[in-house]
């Protein structure tokens, strides 16, 4: 069996070199990350060049049908890697600051706008900073991605004043009429770090409070179209 240069035996190869760069000359910090991260690379090029063998003994002397094969299958695997690193793009009222919240699953709202040759979600912030939607949390590292915008500009790449930092705080839950709803978290603030007096400042206890009323008003108001619809 001759090995031939498919994409999974150059990918295979390259990510193995990459690996032992992160093995002995990237620097891997006092925790150590950049070694572990070298490892699991390491790790993953010789799974990649076992599937390559196993192609090899399979296809033979097929090589284009092999080659067309790996093409897919690393197309469909990058594709894959960039819709879960995704972001939403939040489009903030003038001159906000305080918390932003997404809502996830509460009936009766629109579903976030998905594309599914994107890996970004655009949203729109009301005055109140709360979001509700329908849709489930993504399964996506969102939250770790928000990119907060004004009038088109980034809010990290304004000037004077106008300057601020999106900071995302965590995953969390808010109980509405004995009903649970995650939620994502961030702060819109001109420090570039968040703290535990922010949350009183900017009044959060207050913003959770409004987030279950609206999602009452919001149940109240369905239901009463409903009967309505019934009649």
């Amino acid at each position: 069996m001759k090995l031939k240069l498919t994409p999974f035996f150059i990918a295979s190869l390259g990510l193995f070199l990459y690996g032992l760069y992160w093995w002995f000359i990237a620097d891997s910090g006092e925790e150590g990350w950049g070694l572990l991260f070298g490892m699991v690379i390491t790790v993953f090029s010789v799974g990649l060049f076992v599937v390559y063998i196993i192609f090899r003994a399979i296809f033979k002397t097929r090589v284009w049908t092999q080659t067309s094969i790996e093409t897919l299958l690393l197309c469909v695997g990058l594709f894959y890697y960039y819709k879960t690193e995704g972001a939403f793009v939040f489009t903030l009222p003038r001159n906000y600051k305080g918390h932003v919240l997404v809502v996830y699953n509460v009936e009766g709202q629109p579903t976030l706008p998905t594309n599914f040759l994107s890996n970004k979600v655009k949203v729109t912030v009301p005055t109140s900073g709360i979001v509700l939607t329908s849709s489930s949390p993504l399964n996506v590292q969102y939250y770790n991605g928000g990119i907060f915008t004004e009038d088109g500009k980034n809010i990290n790449d304004l000037q004077g004043a106008d300057r601020r930092y999106d900071i995302p705080v965590l995953n969390d839950t808010i109980i509405c009429n004995g009903r649970t709803y995650r939620i994502d978290k961030w702060m819109i603030k001109d420090q570039p770090n968040w703290e535990l007096k922010d949350d009183t400042l900017y009044k959060l206890n207050e913003k959770l409070e409004l987030a279950c009323d609206l999602i009452n008003r919001k149940a109240t108001a369905n239901n009463s179209f409903a009967k309505v619809g019934l009649k």
